[in-house]
This record gives structure tokens, C-alpha cells and sequence, in this order.
């Protein structure tokens, strides 16, 4: 499965969804996602505290990649693609909205 979101008529991210194959960690994944690409190797990604065996991230200067590995019989994997400038304007735009929302404090 492919998911886009969009955000002011651009894509700001997709996500590639895998229903397996099982890899031993997340480094092997990402020794595949990798192959034949101009990106770094497995060890030079940041994993995810607690979940160093299933989820690294690589973060470039306008965009980062997560690689997932899991779920029984690893029907959870996933690649993610996110423009990191899109993820602030978004964030920050949430953000505004809540505060606008928001009942403004009395006298």
C-alpha cells in the first residue's frame, strides 16, 4: 500500500506499507532499502530508543526516511518519506489554530 499526504497542492510525505518479508532486525531492512541509492548505510541511521531492533531514521537537511520492521509476520513494515519544511509549516499551522480556538483569558 502507498499513502501521500499533501499539504498546499505538494506532496509533504508518502508511506510505503509491506506485508513482509521478515528481516532478522531493522538493519537489514534498511540495507535493502538503500541498495543501489546515494544514502547512507544502516549504521550511520538514528534508531528509535526502545525499538533499536524495528525502527531507524535517516534526517537530511529538507527530509528524513524511517524504516520500520514488525507486526506478526512482519505485516507492518513500512518506509516513510517526509519533508521535514512541510512537517513545520503543518505543525505550526496546528498549533495557531489551537491557540485560536482557544477562549482568550477574562480581565
Amino acid at each position: 500500500r502507498v499513502t501521500f499526504s499533501m499539504l498546499d497542492g505538494r506532496v509533504s510525505s508518502f508511506q510505503i506499507n509491506y506485508n513482509g518479508p521478515e528481516w532478522p532486525n531493522v538493519d537489514k531492512f534498511v540495507e535493502k532499502v538503500v541498495q543501489g541509492k546515494d544514502l547512507p548505510a544502516a549504521e550511520q541511521w538514528e534508531p528509535y530508543a526502545g525499538m533499536e531492533n524495528q525502527m531507524k531514521t535517516l534526517t537530511c537537511t529538507d527530509f528524513s526516511i524511517r524504516v520500520f520492521n514488525g507486526g506478526e509476520g512482519a505485516n507492518q513494515n513500512y518506509v516513510l518519506v517526509q519533508d521535514l519544511e512541510a512537517d513545520k509549516k503543518l505543525k505550526e499551522r496546528r498549533r495557531k489554530a489551537r491557540e485560536s480556538a482557544s477562549p482568550s483569558p477574562g480581565p
